[in-house]
């Protein structure tokens, strides 16, 4: 692929972890409730935050990854793309727009695969992040030797990889897997009143994986400042 397409992707790690830090919000605050609301015997409780919950992280979601579409030029420059660094630009800018469609499913696999170790369902949670690691696997050695889609096409390969996953994972919070938890897809239950616990607990999680985000981003900037 070469180093100028490595590099990209190095620089794009933090867009990365802007999905986890949202997901930890999520999957924390979410995990904790429904636990507790579960314990207590409160299964409406339990649904209420679980449809919130995934309600508000696919709005989140969308939204982030619209922002990541619209401002990817600015974003390019943002990670590094500049001065000595410009001639990344052009990949780093294909890349975002293929990867930016994966941070609302890279929130809902980190939430829903932490709530399916409440509901017992461990070896699916480690099924669907395999399956998903194989599409990606697959899909970048298509997008790069067989389709030759650039940098495009291997975005594009993580974000499916993240689809798979969320769909394996979602699958089994509706229909009849779902029917008899707790935590099922009702969208009559949602109930914003009931982020506001959720967001209470997941913050600590979310600031430890912005730290991460930032650290990275600071990483990639005194590397790029040293050696150009």
């Amino acid at each position: 692929l070469g180093d100028q397409v490595m590099a990209a992707m190095g620089l794009c790690i933090p867009v990365t972890y802007l999905g986890t830090a949202v997901s930890g919000i999520f999957s924390t605050g979410t995990q904790t409730q429904c636990a507790s609301a579960v314990g207590n015997g409160d299964t409406e409780e339990a649904t209420r935050c679980f449809n919130t919950s995934l309600g508000i992280l696919c709005m989140v979601g969308v939204a982030l990854a619209a922002l990541i579409l619209i401002l990817a030029d600015p974003i390019s420059v943002l990670l590094g793309a500049k001065g000595e660094q410009a001639n990344l630009k052009s990949d780093l800018f294909l890349y975002l727009h293929g990867i930016g469609i994966s941070i609302p499913f890279i929130c809902l696999t980190n939430t829903l695969s932490s709530l399916l170790y409440i509901e017992g369902k461990r070896r699916i949670a480690l099924i669907a992040i395999a399956a998903g690691t194989a599409v990606n696997i697959a899909g970048d050695l298509s997008a790069a030797f067989v389709f030759k889609a650039g940098m495009l096409g291997i975005g594009l390969a993580t974000a499916l990889c993240y689809i798979v996953s969320s769909v394996i994972l979602l699958v089994q919070f509706t229909g009849k897997r779902g029917k008899n938890s707790a935590m099922h897809v009702q969208p009559s239950a949602f109930s914003p009143k009931s982020f506001g616990k959720i967001f209470k607990v997941g913050c600590t999680m979310a600031f430890v994986r912005i730290c991460h985000m930032l650290r990275t981003w600071i990483i990639n900037s005194i590397l790029a400042a040293w050696f150009t």
